[in-house]
């Protein structure tokens, strides 16, 4: 985001974003599910994934037409996803290679 988006690249890119964050986002929360982890830790990395995709979703929209302050938004959904999906990923392979 170095030079302004115009409306028309924003749109763009929210639509793409929106589209393979989605899919990924369903496919990690159903094998999650489906893991012997604790109903509380899936919940957790699910809700965390969700709110982290959402906020980097909105925070170039916010970035853009009202603050540059909302970068802070933007970095905090990233970490939020990292840890979220990241979680989900860590928690499915453990499941599936090293759980009986």
């Amino acid at each position: 985001m170095t030079f302004p988006k115009t409306f028309a690249q924003l749109l763009e890119l929210t639509h793409f974003h929106t589209f393979i964050m989605g899919i990924i986002f369903l496919i990690l929360a159903h094998l999650v599910v489906a893991t012997a982890t604790s109903p509380r830790l899936k919940t957790s990395l699910i809700i965390l994934a969700c709110a982290g995709s959402l906020g980097d979703i909105a925070s170039y929209w916010l970035i853009r037409y009202v603050s540059p302050v909302f970068a802070v938004l933007q970095l905090l959904s990233w970490t939020g996803m990292w840890i979220g999906y990241g979680g989900m990923i860590i928690i499915t392979l453990w499941d599936m290679w090293f759980v009986t």
